[in-house]
């Protein structure tokens, strides 16, 4: 069943409205988070807590969970690729790092010396980071490639709600980019929406993503939380084999505890195209 909030928001993006529908669910979220962050900032009055709009658009406006749940994905993340990541010297790039939410813990659960870097599109957020946290090497990238990374340079890359937030068109430019920066045999771990996140499309646009396999919800302002892209694995496996060995697949409508819902891909650099094989679903 399509949810009403589908309706609402498409009646504000034909009105030319989608800003103030931007401004309303912040002020809505900051609204419900204010007396738990207010008593969360005088428990910890040490900690460097980003502006309120950024961990909105970033993640969602919770002090608390920004902190606690940025270190346990920072863990996942290290453990769920540990079988494929050599032990070591490793580069780590945090690929749309917002406000460092993941990034500022990576480095607690790596082995060795680990680098680890982190870009965004954003150049406050960026900015922010760059005043807020140490050990981490900062760089403001455009919503289109190339980075300024040198070829094969990384062992790790993730992305977590990136390619949710990249239309179509550009999915592929990100991927071969991605490819060109990590080293041979390196991981790319990163998160796409898949049918668990149906329900927020109308019929048509529903329609859309079954036909072509990717339907994109266009914003003004490129990479913002309020343009949304959404990708049928089947399709996006055959995109992500002109580049990369597809070692695991997590269907976010099987399994909501590893990332909210969202379809979770862990692939290998591979060059040339690997043989087609099947995904290894995760429980």
């Amino acid at each position: 069943m399509v949810s009403f909030r589908a309706f609402v928001k498409e009646i504000f993006y034909k009105l030319k409205l989608a800003k103030v529908l931007d401004r309303c669910l912040y002020t809505v979220s900051w609204w419900i988070n204010r007396r738990e962050n207010a008593r969360f900032k005088k428990e910890n009055p040490t900690l460097i807590i980003p502006p309120d709009y950024f961990l909105y658009e970033a993640y969602r406006l919770n002090y608390k969970q920004f902190f606690n749940d940025g270190e346990g994905t920072a863990k996942e993340i290290i453990e769920w690729t540990k079988s494929h990541v050599a032990q070591g010297d490793t580069n780590i790039l945090d690929w749309g790092c917002g406000v460092s939410r993941i990034a500022m813990h990576i480095g607690k659960f790596t082995k060795g010396n680990a680098a680890v870097y982190a870009c965004d599109i954003n150049n406050e957020m960026i900015s922010f980071n760059v005043k807020s946290y140490q050990g981490i090497t900062y760089s403001l990238i455009s919503y289109k490639p190339p980075t300024n990374h040198e070829d094969g340079y990384f062992d790790l890359i993730y992305g977590l709600s990136i390619f949710t937030h990249i239309e179509d068109k550009m999915q592929e430019n990100w991927l071969s980019e991605i490819h060109r920066i990590l080293r041979e045999n390196g991981i790319f771990l990163f998160t796409t929406h898949g049918r668990f996140f149906s329900s927020k499309l109308l019929p048509q646009e529903k329609q859309l993503l079954d036909q072509q396999g990717v339907f994109s919800k266009t914003y003004q302002q490129k990479g913002h939380r309020m343009m949304s892209t959404y990708n049928e694995p089947r399709f996006f496996k055959n995109l992500l084999e002109k580049y990369f060995e597809v070692l695991e697949f997590h269907a976010g409508e099987v399994d909501q505890s590893k990332v909210g819902g969202q379809d979770l891909w862990i692939v290998r650099k591979s060059f040339p195209k690997p043989a087609n094989r099947s995904i290894k679903q995760g429980a």
